[in-house]
């Protein structure tokens, strides 16, 4: 199953054959008329305005320059919404701004790096009309949507969240789930063992373009997780990073951590005087981690706790509790604040960790990790993270139990690994950075 044309069906209400039944007039809804709308108001309609009350009429030119300008923001904001929408979870109106700050932002980069005059005047309208279209598609579709799906099994319907809205209809034959022939068939292949019938019937639905997919497939969909890890066997054929993006993210992580490093050299002497000045002590942690395809490297932090020499180094105090009497005033701001972990662009720079990724953990932490919860080295396939996936979903953990839901969202990550996903993350952590949810 392609994990993005899935979610793009739960998310743009596309074909009768969709699991997400709509109103006749709802139907409008549709991504294409989504696209065909912020194409016509963000794009045509500035340009026809801009002809009216224009001073440079007589340069065609920089109306033409315009007019690209704004048909390519609605473009590379229509694309990224897209993309971004049909990852895992309900964002609403912060995949529409985070789309329209991509799109245009690059957009204005572009003409600047170019030095390309455009109007100014037209390309604010189009963002200001293509945002109220695509508000007004998100609010209307968040109403009309209902996501359906039959389970071919004689089990009871699997628990997902309802909060997800999703209805599940139980078919025990394949006599029953032919009364359904527009939902989209689930079957549950880790506990069902599909009938001689069954699987005629599958193949037959899906020769006449009937969408089936297994639960496991729509569970990681629709949760962000991927669950059941007895069954890894079956999930190391989709392991395959992307190499290519890997080593362009390598690249890009590099050179971006020494730039901002050099931006942030103020702020890191700063941040180190005030903490020499609360408690004596070092201002940078040092810790051993385990990161890319399990090697140990020394991660950088600024210190936010108490410096105790001689303090033991058991594994019980390498999690941190959260409000941790150890964490000092000023620890608690650099933590919500998450300035703590700045010096880590000194692992990113020298290439042993990446801005996004699973977060590294203590050697000794590692290794209990690896003993108590299945799969656990899995996690290291990719570079280890300043943010990730698990940290905008979760928050902060404090138990093994929390550690193997963590686990999760990490094989998650490693699985579904992608430009877009990266995206979806950094534009997340922007959101936890600002309003300090799960700091510990």
């Amino acid at each position: 199953m392609n994990f993005y044309v899935f979610n793009t069906l739960l998310q743009t209400n596309p074909a009768e054959a969709s699991p997400v039944a709509l109103p006749v007039k709802g139907r409008f809804l549709r991504q294409r008329y989504q696209v065909l709308a912020g194409l016509l108001l963000g794009a045509v309609l500035p340009a026809i305005l801009q002809l009216g009350w224009s001073s440079h009429q007589g340069s065609s030119g920089y109306f033409y320059n315009s007019c690209l300008a704004s048909l390519l923001a609605v473009g590379l904001s229509l694309l990224v919404q897209r993309k971004i929408a049909a990852l895992p979870g309900r964002y609403g109106l912060t995949v529409v701004n985070a789309s329209l700050c991509v799109g245009y932002g690059l957009t204005i980069a572009f003409f600047f790096a170019l030095d390309l005059v455009y109007a100014k005047t037209q390309l604010a309208l189009s963002l200001l009309l293509t945002l109220g279209t695509l508000c007004l598609f998100a609010k209307l579709s968040s109403k009309n949507r209902k996501v359906r799906f039959l389970l071919a099994s004689d089990h009871a319907a699997p628990s997902i969240r309802k909060s997800l809205g999703v209805k599940w209809i139980r078919a025990a034959t394949p006599e029953m789930a032919a009364l359904y022939p527009n939902i989209p068939i689930v079957f549950d292949r880790l506990r069902t063992e599909l009938s001689a019938d069954w699987k005629h019937f599958l193949g037959e639905e899906a020769i006449a373009g009937r969408l089936i997919y297994s639960r496991d497939h729509v569970e990681e969909s629709l949760l962000g997780k991927v669950r059941s890890p007895d069954y890894v066997a079956d999930h190391l054929a989709h392991l395959a990073i992307d190499s290519i993006y890997a080593r362009m993210k390598t690249l890009f992580d590099r050179c971006g951590a020494v730039f901002i490093l050099a931006l942030l050299l103020p702020l890191f002497l700063i941040t180190a005087v005030l903490i020499r000045l609360e408690t004596s002590g070092p201002a940078l942690f040092r810790q051993t981690r385990i990161g890319y395809r399990g090697r140990a490297f020394t991660v950088f932090k600024f210190r936010s706790m108490v410096s105790k020499p001689g303090e033991s180094d058991a594994v019980t105090s390498d999690m941190t509790k959260s409000e941790d009497n150890r964490i000092t005033r000023l620890g608690h701001f650099l933590r919500r604040s998450r300035i703590d972990e700045l010096p880590q662009l000194i692992n990113v720079a020298r290439g042993e960790m990446s801005w996004i990724g699973p977060r590294p953990e203590t050697s000794s932490l590692s290794e209990l990790y690896s003993k108590n919860i299945a799969n656990y080295r899995l996690r290291h396939m990719v570079r280890p993270g300043i943010t990730g996936w698990a940290q905008v979903r979760q928050g902060h953990v404090t138990s093994i139990h929390d550690v193997a839901e963590k686990l999760e969202y990490d094989l998650y990550y490693v699985k579904y690994f992608s430009f877009w996903l990266d995206t979806l993350i950094l534009l997340k952590t922007i959101d936890v950075v600002l309003t300090g949810r799960g700091a510990k």
